[in-house]
């Protein structure tokens, strides 16, 4: 019984161990991500986080893709938020207070909209 007891305990300590790596790895994962972001030189990320510098490279072209991503959506719905004003007869000049457009992109839209 007193066997079975230290081997259980044993299995229980290195089970832990595995998760406070994990843990601590996907905070060190967190932590590069937030610091490319913020546009942190990967040098910089390297030395504060100890990840290599392959990993860091990975982690910020999957930012990017990201930011990319959701640049692209935030445009389609500026776009077609644009499109249903400009059908309701909103003012360019108040379509562009609305939206944050530029009367450039706002006329663009408008042509696009002829067009189609």
């Amino acid at each position: 019984m007193a066997g079975e007891l230290k081997l259980f305990q044993k299995v229980i300590r290195e089970r832990m161990e595995e998760i406070e790596k994990q843990l601590e790895k996907e905070a060190k994962l967190e932590y590069a991500e937030a610091m490319l972001k913020e546009e942190i030189e990967l040098s910089k990320v390297e030395k504060i986080t100890g990840l290599p510098m392959e990993e860091i490279e990975e982690i910020q072209k999957a930012v990017k893709e990201r930011q990319r991503q959701t640049a692209k959506a935030v445009k389609k719905v500026k776009t077609e938020f644009t499109e249903a004003l400009l059908n309701k007869g909103m003012s360019i000049e108040d379509i562009t207070d609305v939206t944050g457009l530029s009367i450039e992109e706002i006329e663009q839209i408008q042509q696009d909209m002829l067009v189609s």
